[in-house]
């Protein structure tokens, strides 16, 4: 069953443009991911999946996300993307920046970015052949866990203190269908992680 395309969050969205940053990389990378089917749209739903971020390199405290229900739009602008300032678990809070509210599973990515300084890039896809091959190959939360949850948000810290996430750089949702989140130093390496699983599936 597809759950997808939902916020679960209390979004605090201020509708203004953010600062230009350089986009190039992000779009690249989400170029990529959408030309291999990764990032999309369910056509029959019209819902969109799949999501990447970035650091802010003017503020590492923050990310560039591409907002909520872009899957559909081949190339992104820079009115596609929502620059993430803050994240609260606790209260199930996202405040964000931009023409565009910022994706679903925002939380997800901020907390990954709170795990180490070294964590830079985060990409979200969905492939079925890929999720159902991966589950518990690679660290994986709960077939109970929602994406975009705090749960989700408090599992993947857990599964980076207590597996080999921290190595792998990938991870499985159980009870997000389809969904893998891969992530990295670079753009690029969490890029070639989703690849190089994706050939081996």
């Amino acid at each position: 069953m597809i759950d997808e395309g939902y916020v679960k969050y209390k979004c605090l969205w201020d509708s203004r443009i953010f600062e230009n940053v350089e986009l190039k990389s992000l779009n690249k990378a989400r170029n990529l991911m959408h030309k291999m089917g990764l990032i999309g749209q369910y056509e029959k739903l019209g819902i969109g999946f799949g999501n990447i971020s970035c650091r802010n390199p003017l503020d590492s405290k923050q990310f560039i996300i591409s907002g909520t229900n872009t899957g559909e739009i081949k190339k992104l602008g820079a009115e596609h993307y929502s620059l993430v300032t803050s994240c609260n678990i606790k209260e199930n809070t996202v405040s964000c920046a931009g023409l565009v509210e910022a994706s679903s599973e925002s939380m997800t990515h901020s907390v990954i970015y709170g795990l180490s300084e070294l964590n830079n890039a985060v990409i979200h896809v969905h492939n079925l052949s890929m999720w159902k091959r991966l589950q518990y190959l690679i660290p994986t939360t709960t077939i109970t866990t929602s994406y975009g949850t705090p749960e989700m948000a408090e599992q993947v810290i857990d599964l980076y203190n207590s597996t080999e996430l921290s190595e792998k750089r990938i991870l499985a949702m159980a009870g997000h269908c389809e969904g893998i989140i891969s992530f990295g130093e670079t753009l690029e390496q969490a890029s070639d992680t989703i690849i190089e699983y994706y050939k081996y599936c």
